[in-house]
């Protein structure tokens, strides 16, 4: 493996809470948020709550949006922290449905 691999989630959902926008150390806007999927695939409903965060241009859309706005987000996912293996999608596309 090359470490190349494809990684881009696009997920679509209700934003469920929104955290204040921080700022890093070096006065960059990082916001993060809570957001819920429902859809029906195959018959079958499917669900998840995923946290998204954003830095920079990026951020300052995101603390725009509230509880209750839908919202279509892509961006790769990580672990939310070296120790910590809860998935976190980092936002490279914003938009609202």
């Amino acid at each position: 493996m090359n470490g190349e691999s494809d990684n881009t989630l696009i997920l679509a959902g209700e934003i469920v809470s929104l955290e204040p926008t921080r700022f890093s150390p070096a006065g960059v806007p990082i916001a993060k948020a809570l957001i819920r999927h429902e859809s029906w695939q195959a018959g079958q409903k499917m669900q998840c709550e995923l946290v998204i965060a954003a830095q920079a241009e990026m951020a300052t859309r995101l603390g725009k949006f509230k509880p209750g706005m839908r919202i279509k987000v892509s961006g790769p996912l990580s672990r939310a922290s070296q120790n910590n293996r809860n998935l976190l999608m980092w936002i490279e596309y914003l938009t609202e449905e």
